[in-house]
This record gives C-alpha cells, structure tokens and sequence, in this order.
C-alpha cells in the first residue's frame, strides 16, 4: 500500500501558498493570447494588412501586449481600456485608465473614442477585441436618454444585492449602449474578439456584459432581476421608464443575430488554473480532485459547505483519503447588509473557519484571480485552527463579523489576508481545502 505523508498545519500553509503561486503563473494572459493565436487563428489574422485592436477589461494590457508582438507591421490603431494601477508600457498600443467597478467620465470617454474607430475602420481592416472582467465597468456608454450617473446608481446597487454577475450583465447589457452585441452590430468588416472568462459556466454572452456577441436576454428579464432583488424602489425613474418601454418595443433589443464574419473565440478560463493547482497538489503528495470549475451562491454558505467537506475527509475517507487536496473553481456573490469591509473570498474564509473552529491539520484558502477581494487591499485569505484559536484569543467574535460583512478586519486581526500585485488577469475566484 502507498502511504503519504501525513501534513502539519505549517506544511499545509506552505502548500497552500506553492499552489497559489503556480495558480497565478498559468493564467498570465499575454501567454494565453499568444498560444491561442499560435494554434488557431495565425493565418486568419496575417491575411489582413491593417488590424485595429480594442478591448476593455482587467486582463486586457497583457492580452494586447501580446497582439502587439505578434503583429507589430499591422496594427495601424488601438485602444484599450484598464482599470487605474493596470496600465502596462508598451511600444505603440494605446492604453488607458479608468474606474472600476462604477464606471467614470474617462470610461465613458474612451468608449466614445471606441466607437469612433470601429465607425471609421475599413471593410477591409480587421477589428480584434479583447475582453476580460472588469471590461463590463469600463466600456462604458449609456443607452440615450439614460446617463452616466444614472449607470453608476444602478451598477451600486447590483453588486450589493447579492445577484449573479451573469443577473447583474442582463441589466447592464439592456441600459449600454455598446454591450450585448451592440458594439459588434457596428462592425462593418470582419472583427476577431478573444476573451478571458471569469463568469461561471463561461457564457461568452455575459464576460465584460458581451459587447460582440449576440444577446438572448431580454428586456423582460432585465426587469426581473430587478423584481427579483426588490431594487425597483431604489433605481432611477429614468431607468425604470427605459426598461419598460424597451418591453413595449420602444427601444432596440439587444441583437439576437451577428454577421458570421465576426467569430468569437474564448482563449483562457477558471479550468486553466484549477488544472495547474491539481497538477501542483499531486507533486506535493495530495490525493487531489477538482471538485468544479462552476461554484456559485452566497459567499457565506459556500463557505460553510467546504469547511464540512474538508472536516469529513480525515473521518471518513470521502471524498479522499487525506493528506488531501479539494480544488474548487467559479465565483460566489456576497450581500452586502452590514457597513464593514471585506469581499466574497474573505467571506468564504471567514465562514469555513466558523464551521472549522479548532479542528486540526484543514486549511482553507479561498482568492480571487484579478488580484483584487471586493474594495480591499487582499486578494482573499485563508484561515486554520491557529488563526481561530488567535482569534478566541483576540476575543474576536467572528460571527458578528461575518454579520457586518467585515472579514477584511476579522483577518487584518486574526491572520491570514493574501495580498498581491495586481496578476493583470482574472478567471474567477479558486478554493482550496488542504488537509493533512
């Protein structure tokens, strides 16, 4: 029989943090651009002489880099849009800042600039798009009469309400102007859009709210969501008057339909990473298993749910003899009901660790991809029995905490924030749950 070592609380932090780093390393979006490039698409661009490349998302200033080496002779125009803090230098793409996640006036410039160019491009020309998360913040352009303030309004209430990013898109996608395809129905010649996925289940139609791919989401549904989360008292009249007479056909739906000259095509998404972690955990001697790449739901019950998984692995075997890797891909969503500070990750930590208590040789780790947990400094954070047991120490009532959503101070305290750079990518949130 092949026995593995048995792991203490400290090789499992050790562990944990080999495999984030090697999580990271797998998905720098430049080298997922240019290996897709390579192995699919090199000719269908190279044909063309003059290509225009433009984009909007967090991962889009590797992505473009990537173009840009590539094709150096051909790209005659460019934008891109990046949140502040992901600029990256270039030789002669142009990049741009803007605000995220509530879009600004610079957004909404450079989106206006966007479409200035695709209105003036050639048939003959080739347009690239490059999306990735962020992207539905920062191409930014309200459908007439509705306005900017009326988008950051609404967009506040969305991500605190705990809807589904795919939910929370079907509003966006129906007050743009440019997103649900309606950038691409102004596409007169042939247009190339790779995308970085960062939405379960890897609905093209919902990354960065689909500005070039058709739209099956309605009008109706838009309205719904709203019904759903009770934010009809809380949006702008104007809002409210625009979706109902988009019901009544007073405005355009989003295109069902584009040309077939405009292909669509997803370079990189959560299963990327979850296969490297899986590879990496083996190395380390985990019996591993990738759970799914598709997690969703409350942040706070997801955690909970993992913590019972990790805590039943040394009792019974199941769902792997340990030392033993749970490797878990998607995104949760949090709602929002206290005034503390935190993100989804860190309320996924902070309730596995209520679940966990004192528990021995588990440890969960729960982080998103892009760098950034919610509006705080931390990546997302991890938590085991020592950080519990400070915790008590502290008198740190974590319960009340997980209450105010104020995770980020229960860590900042406690132990256990991740923080990074920015990785200039971003495919969702990754759990892990070690034991040893």
């Amino acid at each position: 029989m092949n026995y593995k070592k048995v792991k203490n609380i400290y090789n499992l932090r050790e562990d944990a943090f080999l495999i984030l780093s090697s999580i990271i390393s797998a998905i720098e979006p430049g080298s997922l651009v240019k290996s897709f490039i390579e192995g699919n698409i090199y000719e269908d661009i190279n044909k063309y002489s003059n290509i225009i490349v433009l984009g909007a998302g967090k991962a889009c200033a590797p992505m473009a880099k990537a173009v840009e080496a590539m094709f150096p002779d051909k790209i005659k125009d460019s934008l891109i849009i990046v949140p502040d803090g992901y600029k990256l230098p270039t030789q002669f793409l142009n990049i741009v800042e803007a605000a995220h996640p509530l879009p600004d006036q610079r957004g909404l410039e450079a989106t206006k600039k966007i479409i200035n160019l695709i209105e003036s491009a050639k048939d003959t020309d080739l347009i690239i798009f490059l999306f990735s998360g962020g992207g539905s913040a920062l191409l930014t352009c309200p459908y007439p009469p509705l306005t900017l303030d009326n988008i950051i309004s609404i967009t506040k209430e969305l991500i605190h309400c705990g809807a589904s990013i795919e939910e929370i898109n079907t509003v966006r996608k129906h007050l743009s102007f440019v997103q649900g395809g309606r950038l691409g129905k102004m596409v007169k010649g042939a247009s190339i859009t790779l995308l970085l996925s960062d939405v379960v289940g890897n609905n093209l139609s919902t990354i960065a709210s689909g500005p070039t791919i058709p739209d099956l989401s309605t009008f109706k549904e838009a309205q719904e969501v709203l019904d759903k989360y009770h934010l009809t008292s809380k949006t702008p009249s104007k809002i409210i008057k625009f979706i109902i007479e988009g019901k009544n056909n007073l405005f355009r739906e989003t295109p069902k339909f584009l040309p077939p000259k405009q292909k669509n095509y997803l370079v990189g998404s959560n299963s990327i990473p979850l296969e490297s972690a899986y590879q990496t955990a083996n190395s380390l001697g985990y019996n591993s298993v990738i759970l799914t790449s598709t997690i969703d739901g409350e942040a706070r019950i997801i955690g909970k749910i993992v913590a019972k998984i990790g805590k039943e692995i040394p009792k019974s075997n199941h769902p792997l003899a340990p030392p033993a890797c749970i490797l878990i891909g998607g995104e949760t969503t949090v709602k929002v009901i206290g005034s503390g500070k935190g993100g989804r990750n860190q309320e996924v930590a902070l309730s596995a660790g209520l679940e966990l208590e004192l528990d021995n040789n588990i440890l969960v780790l729960s982080f998103s991809t892009d760098g950034k947990d919610g509006p705080t400094d931390a990546c997302g954070a991890y938590v085991d029995s020592e950080i519990m047991l400070r915790a008590r120490d502290l008198e740190l009532n974590g319960h009340q905490f997980l209450k105010e959503n104020n995770s980020y101070n229960f860590f900042l305290r406690a132990g256990g924030l991740i923080k990074t750079s920015p990785t200039y990518t971003n495919v969702g949130d990754i759990i892990l749950v070690l034991t040893g």
